[in-house]
């Protein structure tokens, strides 16, 4: 029922026909985990009387409520969350697909890769093929890519010896997208974002990576941000005990006048402004 209400609240403000609004038929709705679990429950079991636009939270009550005031009518229904285009969020996505790889890949490519890397003990290759640490995650990953990629030029020039192609860089990608193309394992990749109309697929485009300093090269998905503003909520909650609703309402609603005071006092002390997680800042705009 609460998920329920807060659906209904983003198809408010964002102005969703169904509720009133005049601006769209439909919106993006990002979260992942147990949250997108409970949405496809309630897409399925939420249902909105045709006739007097009443929802309910199951169809049984939906019937019900019909026989005691619609029933000289024909049974008529939609379901209420119809609107919402729900999407992972990019970053959980991403730790998926790649945890995911590594699961696949490890018996065959990864795990000796890893040994020649330094990954010797059980330990050291569990954390590894587990990805505990995404960046180093993502940095044997590059490896591996670039390996394969080199693997991948003794084909290509015996391709060349057929086609007389010249041997540029442009050919070589070509050569090796069209390598992938033939594995059929690779030919479902990407489908649903393939068949999406140009409208959709430009609004995904538009609404996949943010930057809340500004910095163009800290973009993120929605699920990242929200978790960075978790982490910014949790570090006022009380510790050893658990906290109250009224408590998390009383940090979140004043989240943003703590931090002014964080970054004051840290003026006032001189400290200089600690960045996230350490990372050097790079304007990718210049590159």
């Amino acid at each position: 029922m609460n998920l329920s209400l807060v659906m209904r609240h983003i198809c408010i403000n964002c102005g969703i026909k169904r509720y009133g609004g005049n601006e769209q038929s439909w919106a993006f709705v990002c979260c992942d985990g147990r949250l997108h679990s409970l949405y496809h429950k309630i897409l399925e079991e939420s249902i909105l009387c045709s006739y007097c636009q009443k929802p309910f939270p199951s169809r049984k009550l939906y019937k019900d409520h019909h026989k005691s005031c619609h029933q000289n009518l024909t049974p008529s229904c939609s379901r209420e969350f119809d609107w919402v285009y729900m999407r992972i969020g990019a970053g959980h996505y991403e730790m998926n697909a790649l945890k995911a790889f590594f699961e696949l890949n490890w018996i065959p490519y990864l795990e000796k890769m890893c040994e020649l890397m330094g990954f010797n003990s059980e330990n050291a290759k569990h954390f590894a093929k587990t990805c505990k640490d995404h960046h180093l995650a993502w940095q044997l990953l590059l490896t591996f890519h670039t390996a394969t990629l080199n693997e991948m030029v003794i084909p290509f020039v015996r391709s060349l010896m057929n086609t007389n192609d010249e041997p540029t860089v442009e050919n070589y990608f070509k050569f090796y997208k069209q390598f992938q193309a033939q594995n059929p394992n690779h030919a479902y990749l990407h489908l649903q974002y393939k068949f999406m109309p140009e409208e959709v697929k430009a609004c995904w485009d538009n609404n996949t990576s943010f930057s809340v300093s500004g910095n163009k090269s800290k973009g993120q998905d929605l699920d990242f941000i929200l978790e960075e503003k978790n982490k910014a909520i949790n570090q006022y909650l009380p510790s050893g005990s658990v906290p109250s609703d009224e408590t998390w309402r009383n940090i979140c609603c004043n989240l943003k006048f703590f931090e002014t005071i964080q970054e004051k006092l840290a003026e006032i002390l001189g400290l200089g402004q600690q960045s996230d997680y350490g990372t050097k800042l790079i304007d990718i705009s210049m590159r």
